[in-house]
């Protein structure tokens, strides 16, 4: 089993420019556009089994949203560890397809 231990996916409005920031602040190339189906695509043209989405909070008020998706877009092939922080919103996160997100790990 192959597994993507790092990746990052953003929503669809908001991966071109997610992407070129980070890429020209790090100088990190990246190989996907960013968005679910692209890089659920790549991964699998890849032959890459399943993946882990580490998301990214440039701020405390994005925190509970960039949870709230993380949470939305987990899949048995795709585990999203979620932004932790000290804000009012940080902590657990309940989704529709599982009760409880873990601020560490959600796993089904």
């Amino acid at each position: 089993m192959r597994i993507d231990f790092h990746t990052h996916v953003f929503p669809d409005k908001l991966a071109e420019k997610a992407l070129t920031s980070i890429s020209e602040h790090t100088g990190a190339p990246y190989f996907t556009n960013g968005t679910v189906a692209d890089t659920d695509k790549k991964l699998k043209e890849w032959n890459v089994d399943s993946s882990v989405a580490l998301h990214i909070a440039t701020n405390p008020k994005q925190q509970y949203n960039v949870n709230t998706w993380a949470a939305e877009i987990q899949t048995e092939k795709r585990f999203c560890f979620i932004r932790a922080g000290t804000n009012q919103n940080s902590g657990t996160v309940r989704s529709k397809t599982s009760p409880v997100l873990s601020i560490i790990q959600y796993r089904r």
